[in-house]
């Protein structure tokens, strides 16, 4: 993160950035739901947030990326390491609550900060909603890691396909399979885990 931020430095030093941030409990469980319907994580809600020490110890990068739910969500120490390299103008922060509440709103103080025409008026449509699993079977089938499935990918699909094309087809495999609804995050933890996760970000808010 900090070396990718140096880059930026380096490339564009006037760069306007923006970072959307999330209720971090709703984020981890909406991050967790995006790795099942992916078909990297294997483990129930419970037992993938008391697993992420151990898996951050791994120094497994895809593991570190798609597999830790929790300490993406700690943005203080992100925050600071972002204004130890840029000044804080360089910065606008949105809230994804107010993206739900007040698009309209959210869009004319972003165009405001980047110095373009405020009077646009954008299309608004809910994208690349995580929603949940229709098939487990059919994700095991076109995402499992078996070799019946490696095979054919490797030397039948991606003997036809273009690397461009199979993953076109891989998204909206995984799109058709997924029943697309908001969820009720407070339904999908039990209580106890919860108050965990709400003890685990209560210091970084």
């Amino acid at each position: 993160f900090k070396d990718a931020l140096r880059r930026i430095k380096d490339v564009s030093p006037s760069a306007k950035c923006v970072l959307i941030l999330r209720n971090p409990i709703e984020r981890a469980i909406s991050a967790y739901h995006y790795a099942v319907k992916f078909n990297y994580e294997t483990l129930p809600i419970q037992r993938a947030f008391e697993a992420e020490e151990e898996r951050i110890y791994s120094g497994d990068i895809r593991t570190l990326s798609e597999l830790t739910y929790k300490t993406h969500g700690l943005y203080y120490n992100q925050l600071m390491e972002f204004y130890n390299i840029f000044d804080r103008e360089q910065l606008h922060i949105i809230l994804y609550e107010d993206i739900s509440n007040n698009p309209k709103k959210v869009m004319i103080d972003l165009f405001n900060y980047l110095g373009v025409d405020n009077n646009f008026e954008p299309e608004f449509r809910m994208l690349n909603n995580t929603g949940k699993v229709k098939s487990k079977l059919v994700q095991k089938i076109g995402f499992g890691d078996n070799p019946i499935r490696n095979f054919f990918v490797r030397n039948v699909l991606k003997g036809v396909l273009s690397e461009e094309k199979w993953a076109k087809l891989r998204f909206r495999v995984i799109h058709a399979n997924t029943v697309e609804k908001k969820s009720n995050y407070s339904s999908e933890i039990d209580a106890s885990t919860k108050v965990e996760l709400q003890n685990f970000f209560k210091e970084d808010i």
